[in-house]
């Protein structure tokens, strides 16, 4: 029989849950990127049990995209980080409070070695509505178009010079991302990696971007104690946060390495997963009137 709770390692330092740090795509979301109806009124009812608890969404998605995860699970009033750390910003807005703006130098390495190796190309800016594709990026692959969604294609070259770019990424095929990965990582870009079949999606961020050093400033800019926030996640992208968080919870699809990190694995996205384990470990730290 399935419990909320899959195994339980005991947390290495000082925790009393303030803040939940939520990773969304295969966290939150099905498989299918949809989320169940149990998990959006389990949510709202959290919250009015628990109104003194944050929680905030930290995912690789643009805050277009992930603005709508936020109103589905009436997670309005608090902020949002988006593309694995570069901005934070206000939910019911785009408004930027810190952005991780990529170097022009860095921009320039990534769109000059797609250029030369025929991979297709874009960048990240503003609200995610629009994104940017220089004219001289001649491979745009149908793999892209299906990352990107329905964001706006902006064919610019001049935009490289004048936008905060804050994301780059790459796509190509299988036989090209060893190389790729290597070209880029070799400038202390971080590059995080989504392979399929046949294709890659590479997302690159600056040095020191990640979603964890968003989060350290998002607790530092309101007086939150760090070791009070807990993070969930199940990708690679998270391995950051399973790093030096006080208490971190891997659903249990995540990739194995967050299994090994994780204080806490929980029941899967499939499961509800996160959801029922926030229930939980509220009340254990929380008596309810």
């Amino acid at each position: 029989m399935a419990q909320n709770c899959i195994t339980e390692k005991p947390s290495k330092r000082e925790h009393k849950p303030e803040v939940f740090a939520i990773d969304i795509d295969g966290t939150i979301t099905f498989n299918d990127h949809s989320i169940s109806e149990y998990t959006i009124s389990e949510f709202r009812n959290i919250k009015k049990d628990f109104p003194n608890i944050r929680f905030i969404l930290v995912t690789g998605r643009s805050y277009k995209n992930a603005a709508r995860v936020c109103h589905k699970l009436s997670i309005t009033d608090d902020l949002l980080i988006t593309n694995n750390g570069s901005v934070l910003t206000t939910i019911h807005k785009f408004e930027p409070m810190i952005q991780n703006i990529l170097s022009q130098n860095a921009v320039e390495i990534v769109f000059e070695y797609a250029k030369k190796n025929n991979l297709a190309a874009a960048a990240l800016y503003g609200d995610g509505e629009e994104i940017l594709i220089p004219e001289f990026i001649t491979n745009t692959e149908e793999d892209m178009f299906a990352w990107l969604g329905d964001s706006k294609i902006v064919r610019d070259a001049n935009k490289i010079y004048t936008e905060n770019i804050y994301q780059l990424c790459v796509f190509g095929n299988n036989k090209l991302i060893e190389k790729t990965v290597a070209y880029f990582e070799q400038y202390g870009l971080n590059v995080w990696v989504y392979e399929r079949e046949k294709s890659f999606a590479l997302e690159i961020n600056g040095p020191t971007t990640n979603k964890w050093g968003m989060i350290k400033k998002y607790c530092k800019k309101n007086n939150l104690f760090i070791n009070n926030v807990v993070v969930m996640g199940n990708g690679t992208n998270d391995v950051p946060m399973f790093e030096n968080a006080a208490y971190s919870v891997a659903v249990n699809n995540a990739v194995p390495v967050l299994h090994d990190l994780a204080t806490e694995i929980c029941l899967s996205n499939e499961e509800n997963g996160v959801v029922k384990f926030i229930r939980k470990h509220l009340n254990k730290y929380y008596s309810q009137k």
